[in-house]
């Protein structure tokens, strides 16, 4: 919604990282963008519009919806996604259902969708790999059955590498992670609807 508003979030991180820097000693090429779900969608633009103050970017189960992506340098940038997750379909369609299931569920009444477009995730890395001019074949870094993780590198001295994580248990959370202060309570009726449409928490990769 931010972007159809024509809300400055970019400007927003912009000026944070500005007053960070300035203010709080952090070094300019050390800092990372990151999120889940919505929260990897900013990760994303962030990549396509600020490339330069970020030393990398990584996103998990939620692939971009901009139109155009244009980063002024490569980046090296990490995907992660569950095979299952409900909310963000790993081969794309429509996504952004399940807050409003959850809501709909917990006061039984019915909460309309506000549903967008997601892309598939193959597809969506293979956009980071053709951004940061990676043609050559992926190497698997990790391997454990349940989470394969895929590393495409380029050959020249630019670090640009893509990293992708397929994951197959768990659903849209955050890889060894947990439900958070909406589960504090396990046993509440709003965790358990939670659960039941987000699904498991991924415990086959840790992404802390």
């Amino acid at each position: 919604p931010a972007l159809e508003w024509g809300i400055d979030d970019v400007g927003f991180v912009n000026a944070v990282l500005d007053d960070i820097i300035v203010n709080d000693g952090v070094a300019p090429d050390r800092i990372y963008a990151t999120g889940l779900s919505n929260g990897s969608q900013m990760a994303h633009r962030l990549a396509c519009e600020v490339s330069d103050r970020f030393a990398a970017v990584a996103g998990l189960a939620g692939t971009g919806v901009l139109g155009h992506c244009q980063p002024a340098r490569p980046i090296p940038f990490m995907y992660l996604h569950a095979v299952g997750a409900p909310c963000a379909p790993y081969d794309g369609g429509s996504g952004g259902h399940c807050t409003s299931q959850v809501l709909s569920e917990y006061l039984g009444r019915t909460i309309a969708p506000d549903t967008f477009q997601v892309d598939p995730v193959d597809g969506f890395v293979a956009g980071w790999r053709a951004r940061n001019g990676i043609a050559s074949a992926g190497e698997v870094t990790f391997d454990n059955a349940a989470t394969v993780c895929t590393t495409y590198r380029d050959s020249t001295l630019i670090p640009t590498e893509v990293t992708h994580c397929r994951i197959a248990d768990g659903g849209h959370n955050w890889p060894g992670g947990s439900y958070g202060d909406i589960c504090r309570l396990p046993w509440s009726r709003l965790c358990q609807i939670t659960m039941s449409v987000v699904g498991s928490v991924p415990q086959s990769i840790d992404a802390n």
